[in-house]
Order: C-alpha cells, then structure tokens, then sequence
C-alpha cells in the first residue's frame, strides 16, 4: 500500500459510511437532511422551495455514491483490483457527483 493512495483510499472510504449513515438516518429514522454535509454550497433546507421533491431527489442518489464511494474505498485499500478502469470509474464517480449537485439546484429557484 502505498502511503498518500493509502490515506486517500481510508478518506474514501470514511466519506463513503458516512454519507450511507446521512441516507440511512433520512431514510428510515426521518430526520431532516442538511444540505450542508454533502453540497458545496451555501444553500440550507429553509431556503429550499420544494425540500420533499428534493429529498426524493437526493435520496436515490446519495445512496448509489455512497455505495460506490465504500466499494472503491475498500477494493482499493485492500488492493483487490489493479487495473486502470477502476481509476476510470471513480473519475465517472466524480462527474456522476458533480451533475447531481449542478442538477438539485432547481429546487431552490
């Protein structure tokens, strides 16, 4: 293992349960989403115009980055798979991230 890809792939995997756990609490224990912990942003919950479509949004897809973000995190960690498509995929990962923040903008105009 080398030392950066190391801690990174520990990052990835940390942000990955965490992001699962916002789900997770959302989901199934009810409690409100912050916008804050996962949108770089300076948007809240209050100013959004319509937070339950954005809830029913956001769910479906924080749940799939979440997933992938734990899978990368541990495959890589453990260096399960040595190939460049796995690289590939995280960078998919990011676009996939990057088009669900540009998209959930709409709920607060």
């Amino acid at each position: 293992m080398n030392d950066f890809f190391g801690i990174f792939d520990i990052f990835v995997l940390g942000f990955g349960a965490y992001f699962f756990f916002i789900f997770f609490q959302t989901k199934f224990l009810g409690k409100p989403l912050n916008v804050s912990n996962f949108m770089p942003t300076t948007m809240t919950m209050k100013s959004c115009k319509q937070p339950e479509a954005f809830t029913a949004f956001i769910l479906p897809r924080l749940l799939i980055f979440s997933v992938f973000l734990i899978l990368y995190g541990a495959v890589s960690l453990f260096q399960l798979v040595e190939a460049a498509w796995f690289y590939f995929l995280f960078l998919l990962l990011i676009v996939f991230y990057v088009i669900t923040i540009r998209q959930s903008r709409r709920f607060w105009q």
